[in-house]
């Protein structure tokens, strides 16, 4: 199946036809719940098992659909890390095909967007950096120094798992000259074998969250907070979908 349903709470579909990661250095190689996933549930796939970055053709064209979704695109890898630049193009093709949708995509390697990708606008591609610490600030900087909102990309952070404060990041972004401040932030918790890690055992403290969530209000900055950090009561805290971040550009 090319596409299916998400209990991922803040998208409604997952797309996963490119697969796996070569990031020997990722921070949370260790923790890593798509390696962890794949070694449970990878279909007799010994790429998937061993996560090697490796294409699925058969999942690659997604039905048309007349509702607007949000599709987390190739989550179980990082799409720019290892991966044939025949199946990046494929990738871009296919979400080209459907403008009224939002596709999510994360990277650790944002300096590896190729020039070529910026002179489309495909405001419905999302390229996100995921940053869980402050020393992981050259990601976010290399994702804004490379993608140009002129051109119609997005651009979003996911902080999770959120390992530290990362204030300083959040600030220095912002004081960037070439920066617009990010579209859409996420923020979520540690997590082992589906259960929240507390914050005596290093998972997130909530006083991180509070500091990213602040940093968003007080910037106009749409943010979701996901559950896993907040259990069943999400009352008062921002859970602000993607929808959110397209009207404020409007604006």
């Amino acid at each position: 199946m090319s596409l299916s349903k998400t209990a991922i709470e803040y998208a409604t579909h997952c797309w996963n036809p490119l697969v796996g990661c070569s990031n020997e250095q990722c921070p949370c190689r260790a923790d890593c719940w798509a390696r962890a996933y794949l070694r449970r549930f990878n279909h007799g796939c010994a790429d998937c098992r061993e996560f090697r970055p490796h294409t699925h053709h058969a999942r690659m064209r997604i039905p048309d659909s007349k509702t607007r979704r949000i599709i987390v695109a190739n989550f179980l890898g990082d799409w720019l890390c290892g991966h044939e630049e025949l199946s990046r193009l494929s990738l871009l093709c296919e979400m080209a095909r459907h403008p009224g949708d939002i596709f999510l995509t994360l990277t650790k390697r944002p300096e590896l967007i190729e020039d070529n990708m910026q002179t489309v606008n495909m405001p419905q591609v999302w390229l996100g950096a995921s940053i869980t610490k402050g020393w992981e600030l050259r990601a976010a900087e290399c994702l804004w120094s490379t993608v140009s909102p002129l051109k119609g990309w997005h651009r979003w952070l996911s902080c999770e798992p959120l390992m530290e404060d990362i204030g300083g990041v959040l600030n220095y972004i912002s004081d960037l000259p070439y920066c617009n401040l990010p579209d859409w932030i996420v923020v979520g918790a540690l997590t082992r074998n589906g259960r929240t890690v507390p914050p005596e055992k290093g998972g997130t403290r909530l006083e991180w969250v509070l500091r990213t969530a602040t940093w968003c209000y007080e910037n106009k900055v749409p943010c979701f907070v996901k559950r896993n950090v907040l259990g069943p009561d999400t009352s008062g805290w921002p859970r602000q979908l993607p929808w959110a971040a397209v009207e404020r550009r409007k604006e």
